[in-house]
């Protein structure tokens, strides 16, 4: 059972890891975040497989007869040190690299504070700004696609800044 487990969770793992190598290779993300994903992925997959190791080498002296009882402790033990190990990477992960969408708030961020100053706008205009600005997952994707982040945030940001000084006016 821990083969068939351990088989299941390298092609799930394999799975992913092609649809994160198809993203990278169309641009959707980076080879940084790519790694990331990677390591994320893979801390999953071991994490797992020794959880359900383990539950089994817990529960498998003492109760061999019970199989749902069996593969209900491997199947949470398994949960259990997989989100562990995950979690254990992620901190670790995200204190050494930002991901992608970390870079791009980081880029609109900026423009926004470029564009407040270039606009003069108190406190209460630009938080009136901020509230009327969607940035959806197709907007920092294509912002994420383009060469010139900064200018492609500039220009979108700026189309708010005009609407806020319009209805000023």
């Amino acid at each position: 059972m821990l083969k068939a487990n351990i088989w299941v969770r390298i092609i799930a793992s394999l799975l992913v890891f092609m649809y994160d190598f198809y993203f990278f290779i169309s641009g959707r993300i980076s080879k940084k975040q790519f790694v990331i994903n990677t390591i994320l992925t893979g801390s999953l997959m071991v994490g797992g497989s020794a959880g359900w190791y383990a539950g089994q080498e817990a529960i498998g002296g003492i109760i061999v007869e019970n199989t749902l009882l069996w593969f209900a402790v491997c199947f949470l033990s398994s949960g259990v040190v997989g989100y562990v190990f995950e979690r254990v990477a992620t901190v670790f992960v995200v204190r050494s690299v930002s991901s992608d969408a970390e870079d791009i708030t980081d880029v609109f961020n900026s423009e926004f504070d470029k564009l407040k100053s270039e606009y003069n706008l108190t406190h209460e205009q630009a938080c009136t700004v901020a509230s009327t600005i969607c940035l959806d997952d197709k907007v920092c994707l294509d912002c994420f696609k383009t060469r010139d982040k900064r200018h492609y945030a500039d220009t979108y940001l700026r189309t708010y800044f005009d609407n806020c000084k319009l209805s000023e006016a």
